[in-house]
């Protein structure tokens, strides 16, 4: 009869201990292991040292006023845990953590309740034993318990231990300083089926929260997220276990991040909800919008008969093509609104038009224009589908506007050899310029460009003179946008160059012509005021001053 094969687990004892000095991933765990003992052992407070000795070992000492350690056997018992059962049942502590502290150091020396304990590295795992002695004195800062290894690498401590502890409950002195701990779990956390949440964050971002376990980070949000107000989470122990050996995630993380995830989009909301019943409707729309945005509940607002003006820019100057929108928008004031009734009357253009372009489609330019006449306010925020405001918006891309001169006086034809970026276009000189959208129709009163008509309106002022054509005249016909860069020269010399050729359209005589160019040449310079002069204009257009005399 064949004997059968029989398997069993079996433990090579003496390679797995020296296997175990590379399964601590980093020399910060140690510190970790040690401050999660303290705080088990009922410590209010941790120091924590760094020094050297006379002969340049780096040394590390943390000490606490908890309990006190009664028996150093448990020092090194592994996987198997000295604390109280009540303490197992809540936290799970592995029965490891010590062993990070024989294995970063060449010794380590533990004294408290007046015994002490030297232990090297190597004897330890040679199975040396190692007598406990009586000792006399009281430790530094009134602490119970000290922990002092040697040998162990603190170069990084002054950086990684501020940032290990952000969320550890008890005092942490690193050094003889206070370490700010602003994660600490306190009273402005909410208990939930996870554990305990602090929702800070005004939007809601799946992941981004900070989470911790048994004080320590186990996730440290999504990367690139640098908000300073962020969720904090401090995630139940008696539910979620970390990963041994240096527990800085949890096991299925995955499942433990949807779980968080969802409890706190679920506080996100029942946050936003509230604020809706207990604020006044404007103050919650402006207030909220991001957060419902975040969630993805825009639709929140559809029932709330305001909407704030800092949702919306007025066009308050002249629209052109540029770079900047911002150049002739202004944003509403926060803490102002507009009712649905107010808009509802149409005494007040709403308008959502696509950027102000001269390259694409040519009607834009006149609904712009109409949007300035109209001092219309362009809604520049995302609302929901359902919402009211979009039955109110009346000025869109499929709208038909004229713009039209009233009162021709002249007319005539650019020079485009003297024009760097506009072909050849009409100068219609006109007493205004009529502006309409079905039955609405504004008087512009300034000078316009009506790019599909390829002509320039220049508007006369009160004494009948036209009216100066602006830089965002010229930016109606043309961009001036090539090589990747705005050429500003070349949109001054058009606006010169159209300058003059309405000044000659607009003269009757040398005598007007005259004074027309100079007023113009003239008008940025305000030193050049009540003169009287003689001046010579040689036949290449240069000027003398021949004789001047002031009032």
């Amino acid at each position: 009869m064949n004997q059968k094969e029989v398997v069993a687990l079996s433990f090579d004892v003496d390679a797995l201990k020296q296997s175990m000095r590379y399964a601590f991933a980093n020399d910060i765990t140690v510190v970790q292991e040690l401050i999660q003992n303290v705080r088990r052992a009922g410590a209010s407070t941790v120091w924590i040292d760094t020094g050297v000795t006379d002969t340049g070992e780096p040394t590390l000492s943390v000490l606490d006023n908890g309990t006190g350690l009664k028996n150093f056997q448990v020092l090194l018992h592994v996987a198997k845990s000295g604390w109280t059962d009540d303490l197992k049942a809540n936290e799970g502590p592995y029965g490891m953590g010590f062993l990070s502290c024989i294995y970063a150091s060449k010794h380590v020396e533990v004294t408290s309740l007046g015994k002490f304990l030297r232990m090297d590295q190597e004897q330890v795992l040679a199975n040396g034993q190692f007598e406990v002695e009586e000792v006399d004195g009281a430790l530094p800062y009134g602490a119970v318990t000290s922990v002092k290894m040697y040998g162990i690498n603190t170069s990084k401590f002054p950086s990684q231990i501020p940032a290990i502890v952000k969320g550890y409950p008890i005092d942490i002195l690193f050094n003889g300083y206070r370490i700010e701990r602003l994660d600490s779990l306190d009273g402005s956390f909410c208990e939930t089926p996870v554990g305990h949440i602090k929702r800070s964050s005004p939007t809601f971002h799946p992941s981004h929260a900070v989470i911790y376990l048994q004080g320590f980070m186990v996730h440290a949000g999504a990367p690139g997220y640098r908000g300073t107000l962020r969720d904090v989470v401090h995630l139940d122990p008696t539910k979620f276990y970390g990963k041994f050996p240096d527990r800085d995630v949890v096991i299925n993380q995955a499942d433990m991040l949807a779980l968080v995830n969802a409890q706190l989009k679920g506080l996100y909301v029942e946050t936003l909800l509230e604020a809706k019943k207990r604020l006044h409707p404007g103050v919650f729309v402006e207030t909220y919008y991001a957060m419902a945005g975040s969630l993805g509940m825009l639709s929140v607002f559809n029932d709330v008969d305001v909407i704030p003006k800092s949702f919306m820019r007025q066009v308050f100057e002249m629209p052109h093509d540029t770079d900047w929108t911002d150049a002739f928008l202004a944003t509403g004031w926060e803490g102002e609104f507009f009712t649905r009734e107010q808009l509802q009357s149409g005494e007040i253009v709403i308008g959502q038009l696509e950027k102000f372009s001269t390259e694409d489609d040519t009607d834009n330019s006149l609904r712009w224009i109409f949007a300035y006449a109209s001092k219309a306010w362009m809604l520049s925020k995302e609302i929901d589908e359902g919402h009211w405001l979009h039955g109110l918006v009346t000025l869109h891309e499929e709208s038909d506007v004229t713009v039209k001169p009233v009162d021709v006086k002249r007319q005539g034809r650019t020079d485009s050899h003297r024009l760097q970026c506009i072909g050849l276009s009409n100068l219609v000189l006109c007493e205004n310029v009529l502006v309409s959208m079905g039955d609405k129709t504004h008087l512009l009163g300034e000078p316009v460009a009506h790019e599909e008509a390829n002509e320039i309106y220049v508007t006369l002022d009160a004494d009948g003179k036209p009216m100066f054509v602006q830089d965002a005249v010229v930016q109606q016909l043309s961009s001036y946008r090539w090589d990747d860069e705005f050429h500003e020269d070349a949109r001054d010399e058009d606006v010169h160059a159209i300058n003059q050729m309405v000044r000659e359209l607009a003269s009757d005589s040398p005598e007007e012509q005259l004074a027309l160019s100079l007023t113009a040449a003239i008008s940025s310079f305000s030193t050049v005021r009540s003169l009287s002069c003689t001046i010579a204009i040689d036949a290449a257009g240069n000027v003398t001053v021949m004789k001047m005399a002031t009032d």
